[in-house]
Parts: structure tokens; sequence; C-alpha cells
């Protein structure tokens, strides 16, 4: 018999979208609380596309995604908004870039603590597939891979350069507005510095999926796979390639000089701007923690 004989074909999975939708409520102005309110409903949807679940798989998911929102709402959301109107009072003067660097950990610790509380829902219901379901899973993630091998590895460095300028230059424009040549500037320059890791962020997410399939077909002790597959959930970084490795953190380094470079140019007019955006996101995630 097919092992997805008598499945419900509504299809679901696990990625990081749960992630990017969660993003997502603190990025979407007017339409957080409809989105926010919502999640539990469009986080599966979005989810689809990549394994057949039976129906106590897909009551599971459902579960530990409505679990995971409550959390989310109930003890992270009042953190968002008093770092956004702290750093709002602070971009009101320059900063420094040892203070860019603490922010960008502390948002970095806000997904770490997201990652920390899906991660033992998240490797149970991975752990209730088949073998045959875990194949179909991870060969939609391969699938969605190559779908950005073009842009993401092989495109002309040229085309590479181009579209981080333009996606760079949009998103300080978010935040500032309007920018001057010497701004637009910095971020060029910027653009061109990143190394290019497409390739190598390919080959590690493909090493990752190798890993995270032998972990879910290991056979025996049951508690030493669990803690194999949180392991690998919750931190991917051991799996990286070095080249992707010292890419990412290459990146990283040179994105937080070009944000320093950028305050250090900021008009009266963009630091306003930058405190109104700050301030108005920060009463939009009020607004979620409203019943």
């Amino acid at each position: 018999m097919s092992p997805h004989q008598g499945v419900n074909r509504r299809r679901f999975g696990l990625r990081a979208g749960v992630l990017t939708l969660l993003c997502l409520t603190l990025m979407c102005g007017c339409t957080a609380q409809f989105l926010y309110n919502r999640l539990n409903f469009l986080i599966p949807w979005y989810l689809g596309g990549h394994v057949s679940l039976d129906d106590a798989q897909e009551a599971e998911l459902k579960s530990a995604i409505s679990s995971l929102t409550a959390w989310h709402r109930g003890s992270q959301l009042s953190r968002y908004s008093a770092f956004m109107r702290s750093m709002a009072d602070e971009v009101g003067q320059p900063v420094t870039r040892e203070r860019i660097e603490r922010a960008a950990q502390t948002m970095e610790g806000f997904w770490v603590d997201i990652i920390r509380e899906l991660t033992p829902g998240a490797a149970h219901w991975l752990q209730s597939l088949s073998p045959a379901q875990v194949d179909e899973l991870l060969h939609g993630f391969a699938e969605d891979d190559e779908e950005t091998r073009d842009e993401e590895c092989t495109a002309s460095s040229e085309k590479q350069v181009e579209r981080r300028m333009r996606g760079m230059t949009r998103a300080v424009k978010y935040w500032s507005g309007l920018l001057d040549d010497s701004q637009h500037a910095l971020i060029a320059a910027a653009a061109r510095d990143l190394r290019p890791t497409g390739c190598d962020w390919l080959e590690s997410r493909a090493l990752w999926r190798d890993q995270l399939k032998a972990a879910l077909n290991a056979p025996g002790d049951a508690q030493a796979r669990d803690t194999t597959v949180r392991a690998l959930l919750l931190d991917p970084r051991p799996v990286w390639t070095e080249a992707y490795r010292s890419g990412f953190e290459a990146n990283r380094s040179r994105i937080i000089d070009m944000m320093a470079a950028l305050d250090a140019t900021w008009s009266a007019e963009q630091r306003h701007a930058i405190q109104s955006r700050l301030r108005k996101l920060a009463a939009d995630v009020d607004e979620l923690v409203k019943p």
C-alpha cells in the first residue's frame, strides 16, 4: 500500500516560514492585528506543500502552532515594543557602532528565543513522520533551494550586487525616507563589498538536510534521536561549511559598519523619520497584545 494512501491530502510542512510570519506581525503596520489574530490558521497554509499528513499529525501540528502563538503573544511582544521605543529614544542622537552591534545581538536573541520555544514541538512532530514522509518533506525543501539557485548562486556578480543594492536601499529608505547621494554611495559600497555566499548557503542547507534525514531515520534509542534532531533545529551553524560561516560573519560585520556610517550622516529630518517609524511599530505591536 502507498505510504500516503488514506491521508488527508491537505499538505503541511515545517519550515522557517513560521518565523517569517511572526516577523511580519511586527512589520506590517496597520494590518498587524488582522494577521496576528489569524496566525493559527495562516501558518499551516503557509507551511503547506511539502508533506502529506494524516489527521493525527495535522492536529498535532496545529496544536503546536497554537501554543507557539499564544506564548509569543503573551511573553514576547512586549519585549519587542520596549526595545523599539528604547531604540527610538537613542537614535535621536548619533550612536556608536558598538551600540548598533548590541542592538543587532538583541534582535538575534529574539529569534533564538522563538526557535528555542519551537524546537521541542517541532522535533516531536518531525519524528512522527514516516521515512516516506521525511523524504517528501526534505525533497520539498531541496526543490525550494533549487528555485533560488540562479538568483542566489549562479547569477553573475554584477546581477548579485545590483540585487543586493536594491534590497538594501529599499530597507534603509523604509526607515529614513529619501536618501542623499552620499548615503546612496555608502549603501552601494557595502553591496559591492559583501561576499557572495549564495552557493555556500545552498551547500550548507543540503548538508543540514542530509543530517536531519539521518537523524530522523536513525534506529535505536529514541532519546538519542530526539537530542540530535533538537540540536539540528536549534542551531544549524555546526553544519555550515567553513566558507559560508566565514562569509556570513564577514557580511554581518560589513552591514553593521554600513549602518554606523549611515548613522553619522542622518539629517534631523531622517532621525525624526526613524524615530517615528520605530514608535509607530511599537504601538502596533502593543495593539497585538490586547485581547
